[in-house]
């Protein structure tokens, strides 16, 4: 067995993304009427972070739907990116689309190399995935 680095195990608070898919909940997080108001703040000591679907691990589509989520988010980026299972669907989850895991990574790589994340990982992978 190979050297993959340390494992860190840790809590984060996962952006309700399965919710806030639309930009009503987010903008509603922020409208005047919900009685909160967006004030700067230090960084918080929890991660907001989020998992991409196997939908959006397809060849090409990772850095438009991380894009698209911060949009509607009204964020910069997510503390922490990760890879949800090493498989890729079709937009409906009908169809899986050949993607290897290394191509998988290199997405990640490039979300990461933009700053749309502070930090990127997996769950859901066994280690032979890993390695």
């Amino acid at each position: 067995m190979g050297f993959h680095g340390n494992i860190i195990r840790y809590s984060f608070t996962p952006l309700i993304l399965l919710f806030a898919r639309h930009s009503a909940t987010a903008s509603s997080l922020l409208d005047s009427s919900s009685g909160l108001t967006p004030v700067a703040a230090p960084q918080p000591a929890t991660l907001g972070g989020q998992q991409a679907w196997t939908n959006e691990l397809a060849p090409g589509r990772l850095e438009g739907a991380l894009r698209d989520s911060l949009k509607k988010l009204h964020l910069e980026y997510v503390d922490l990116y990760l890879a949800h299972m090493p498989t890729a669907f079709s937009d409906d989850m009908s169809q899986k689309i050949e993607s290897s895991v290394e191509d998988i990574w290199r997405q990640f790589d490039a979300v990461y190399k933009a700053g749309l994340a502070k930090a990127v990982g997996v769950s859901n992978w066994n280690n032979d995935q890993i390695r």
